[in-house]
Parts: C-alpha cells; structure tokens; sequence
C-alpha cells in the first residue's frame, strides 16, 4: 500500500490533516461538500460556471447537452482538487500549513505529527 501525503494545518481548535487524494464523496456531492467544508468562493465559482452553463444552454444550443457536460466536469475536478480546495478554505480561516507528513492511513499521519510535535 502506498502511503499518502497530509498537510498538517494548526488552529486555535487544534489540527487539521488533509489528504492529496480525489475524494469521490466530493465529486458526487460538489456543491455539498464545498458547503460543508466551508469553501464558499470556490462553491460561488462553481454556481457560476454551472448558471453559464444553463443560460447558453438554454439560449444558443438547446439542441446540444452543455449543462449536464460542464456539471460531470465540475465534479470531477471537484473531486480531484478537493485537498487542494480544503487546503485554501482552512487557511484563509487562520489556520496555515505547518508541515507534511505521510502514513497509510489518517491514524498514521495523526501519530506522526504527535512524534514530531514531542521531539
């Protein structure tokens, strides 16, 4: 099993590790998850691209399936950029990258930052 990599985020409410994974729960539910996790510019980017969408498919190609092309878009890189997207949503809430750690599974990289934290 390869290991994965974490971003280890700190805060007043303790830490935060963020996988570089694509996250399939992010890619089905898009629009949800952004919410969820409180990325609220990057959820206005997507009602963006996704209203664009409808309106020009509604008003200039009706014959031609745009909308449901840019949604499967939209979730897929959703899904692919979801580290990268909670990354930005927790610093621009005060809570920076204080380092990377790696480990099989999130239990892994949570003891080695306790390590780290007590050498």
């Amino acid at each position: 099993m390869r290991p994965n990599a974490y971003t280890v985020h700190q805060g007043p409410a303790g830490i935060a590790l963020v996988s570089e994974r694509f996250s399939l729960f992010a890619a089905v539910l898009g629009p949800l998850w952004l919410l969820f996790r409180g990325a609220f510019v990057e959820l206005a980017v997507w009602v963006l691209a996704v209203g664009t969408a409808g309106v020009v498919n509604f008003h200039f190609l009706a014959d031609r399936p745009l909308l449901p092309v840019t949604v499967l878009a939209a979730q897929l890189l959703i899904g692919f950029e979801a580290g990268d997207i909670r990354r930005r949503a927790l610093v621009r809430r005060g809570r920076p990258v204080i380092g990377v750690v790696t480990g099989d599974t999130l239990a892994d990289a949570e003891d080695s930052v306790v390590l780290r934290a007590r050498a």
